[in-house]
Formats: C-alpha cells, structure tokens, sequence
C-alpha cells in the first residue's frame, strides 16, 4: 500500500517536485494559516458575549470547510489531470508504461503527486477549521463526518479527473465540471434524474455543518455509492494506463457502470420525498422514470460498443477473442433486465402496470439488439464505430418527435399539440 500512494512511488515524487515539493508548498500553507488565522482573530474582537462569539467563530467553520472542499475538488482535480494530460502530451507516458511499476501503481502516484499540492494547504485550513469548530461549539461527530464525507467525494472527482485526461484532453475537465455543477445545483438541475440527487444531496447535508433531518440518514448510502463510482473510475484509468488502444470502461465495467445507475435511480426514486429539498414543483415519478431509463439506455452503449467490438475483432482474425463473440447479447439482455428492475420502482397490482413493464422491456430490449447489431456492422467497416452509433441513436430517439411537433404544428396551427404517431415512433416517445 505504501507503494501505491506513497513518496516511494516514483511518478509520486515526481509530479510532487514539479509542483514545488515539500518545502514550497509548506511555507505557502504556513504562511497562508497566519494571514487566515489574524484574520479570524480580527473578526472576533468587535464580539461582545459568548452567543455572538460562537455565531462569528461557527461562520468560519462554515467557511473554511467550503475553502477546503475548494482546494481539494476543484484545485486538487485540476492538478491531478494536469499532470497526466502533460505527459501524455510530451510523449512521458510511453516511457513511463516501459518503467517496471505496475497500472495500479501509476495511476496511484498520479493521484497523491499531484494531488499532495491540494492536500498541503487543505490540512492547514482542516487545522483552522478545526479550532473555529471547537470555538464555536460544533459537535465533534458532525465535524468528523463532514470531513469524512469530504474526503470520500474528493477521491471520486480525482479518480473521474485522471480516467477523464486519459479518455481526452477535455474530458476529465468536462467530466469535473458536470459533477461539480451538478453536485452545487442538483435541486434544481436534477429535479427529473434523482439518482443523481441522492449521490449529492446527502453529501451537501454533511458538509454545511448544520441537521437537515431525514437527509442526514442517507449519506452512507450515497458514500457507498461514491465509492462504488469511484472504483469504476479507477479501473478504467487503469485500462487506459496500461494500454491506449483499448476503451477505458470495458464490457464488464461498463455493465457495472449501468448496474450503478439503475441502482442510483432505484433509490433516488423511493426516497425522493427526502432528497427534493423543499421544492413543491415535483416532477410525476413516471416522468422521473423516463428520464432515468433514457440515462440507462445512453450509458448501456458504453458495454454495448465495446462487446461489438471484442466481437469484431474475431472477424479481422484474433483467437483469443472468440469466447467473446456471446458477450453483446449478453449485454442486451442485462440491460434489458435491469430496465425492468427500474420500473419496479412503479409497481402496483394493477393490471396496466404489469402491460406497461413488459412494453417497456420490449422497447428497450428491441432498441438495445438494434443498436448491437448496428454497432457489430459499423465495426467491421471502421475503427470508431460508437460515434456513427451515437448519431443514429439521436436521430431516432429525436428525429421522430421533431417531425411530429412540427407536423402538427403546420397541419393543425390551431389546436394544442397531442403525441401523434410519428412521437410514438421514438423510443422516448413510447
């Protein structure tokens, strides 16, 4: 384990020295602990009596703990794809893979060389932090916790950020971006994907220092979820550490990926009168549904284009890949399952809801087949198959309702708009 995050891996040492060592980035944290700490006694002397003292000092534990999640997520994420990206770019990593050292190891010193820059000044603001929080009568299990959950969500945006550079130059940065956005707004931008909210939600509640009551219950659940999205991460920065010519989310990964999602959703779903934080526009939990099964079918491509492809390489001559060629419609049919699963979370002893399950299993489970064998075709004749796959899937889940909208809108000017059977005609539509 040592030598998996330790200073004696040697890619550890690196990226640390080329972001200033030890002896740059302790007297930066030094010194940026005394200007904090002046700072925080300054604003404590107007302070008249012991309630307006712990209001003034519960503010900068408040404030410091939203600097160190700063540090950590943001910066720390951005050193961390920084210095993969950089090597890849100057051709280091080729040089790097011929080293002795195994893919685990490698991308453990991406982690904590580049990481150590963010994780040197966070513990100085965590020992500020520390002293604000006991000044201000914070209860010492919430405090622990809060600095638990952070640093579990900061393993999984790093472990995003480094599988991300190696996918692209902007996809570990994209990857970010969407989660950090996601995770400060997801009241209002993941209103209709609660398997989101219940990854974020949970988190935000731990980390504001303060009781949001029933919410509070579910952060192991979305910490258990984070790991688990953290773990898939590092095996695809794994994957495309050791080999680039190879997809970074494999079949089983990605099912694994699509397993997480249908799990995500599951619970988001049931336990959404929790998580929704006060809104009163609730979205129908049908419409939830939809949404999350249209998640579902977009990441099922993702083991779908790579079972295609491990099935194609037969085809151009390779052996050991033959054991493979079942894969694809195995990943149909787990995908298919798991869609019905999601449904479940719908169920009643009604007779419509049972019909309606079975349509949308045979919806999904027909699209699914559609697009391996589309995908098994397409990677026959080139080598980037999912893109060509990507757009045929736009163009029948949006096309189709287009055509309808603007059909009805030039028959029938008029009249409100109705589904008509072109709408239909889309997966979504159905």
């Amino acid at each position: 384990m040592s030598d998996l995050i330790g200073l004696s891996n040697a890619l550890t040492w690196v990226h640390f020295q080329l972001r200033g060592g030890w002896k740059r980035n302790v007297a930066l944290t030094i010194g940026g602990m005394i200007v904090v700490g002046a700072l925080m006694m300054l604003s404590v002397i107007p302070s008249s009596g012991a309630g307006r003292y712990s209001s003034t000092m519960w503010g900068w534990a408040q404030g410091l703990l939203v600097l160190e999640a700063a540090i950590l997520v943001l910066y720390g994420s951005a050193v961390v794809g920084s210095a993969i990206r950089t090597d890849i770019t100057e051709g280091m990593i080729e040089s790097h893979r011929l080293m002795p050292i195994s893919a685990m190891r490698a991308v453990g010193g991406y982690l904590l060389g580049g990481g150590l820059s963010a994780l040197v000044p966070a513990c100085g603001v965590i020992i500020l932090d520390l002293f604000a929080a006991l000044a201000s009568h914070v209860p010492m299990d919430r405090w622990l916790m809060s600095q638990g959950t952070l640093a579990v969500l900061t393993g999984t945006i790093w472990l995003v950020a480094a599988a991300g550079s190696f996918m692209g130059r902007l996809s570990g940065n994209v990857l970010v971006a969407l989660i950090v956005i996601g995770f400060f707004a997801s009241h209002s931008l993941f209103v209709f994907l609660p398997g989101l909210l219940v990854l974020t939600v949970p988190s935000i509640a731990q980390i504001s220092l303060k009781s949001w009551g029933p919410v509070d219950k579910l952060i192991f659940v979305a910490l258990v979820f984070q790991g688990l999205l953290a773990a898939l991460f590092f095996i695809a920065a794994i994957r495309r550490y050791a080999r680039d010519d190879v997809s970074s989310f494999g079949v089983l990964p990605g099912l694994g990926l699509v397993a997480l999602w249908c799990a995500m959703s599951f619970v988001g779903m049931t336990q959404y009168q929790t998580i929704h934080i006060g809104r009163n526009d609730l979205p129908a939990l049908a419409t939830q549904c939809i949404c999350s099964l249209s998640i579902l079918m977009l990441l099922a491509l993702v083991p779908l284009a790579n079972a295609a492809r491990a099935a194609r390489a037969r085809v151009v001559g390779s052996p050991s890949s033959r054991r493979h060629q079942a894969w694809p419609m195995i990943v149909v049919a787990a995908g298919s399952v798991l869609a019905l699963l999601l449904t479940f979370v719908l169920m009643d002893s009604s007779h419509p809801f049972w019909v309606k399950s079975v349509q949308t299993l045979v919806i999904i489970a027909t699209w699914l087949a559609g697009m391996r064998f589309l995908l098994g075709w397409v990677y026959q004749a080139v080598p980037r198959g999912l893109v060509i796959g990507f757009i045929w899937m736009l163009l029948t889940w949006f096309a189709p309702m287009l055509c309808d909208v603007v059909s009805q809108s030039v028959l029938y000017p008029d009249r409100d708009y109705t589904a008509g059977w072109l709408f239909a005609a889309s997966p979504l539509g159905r």
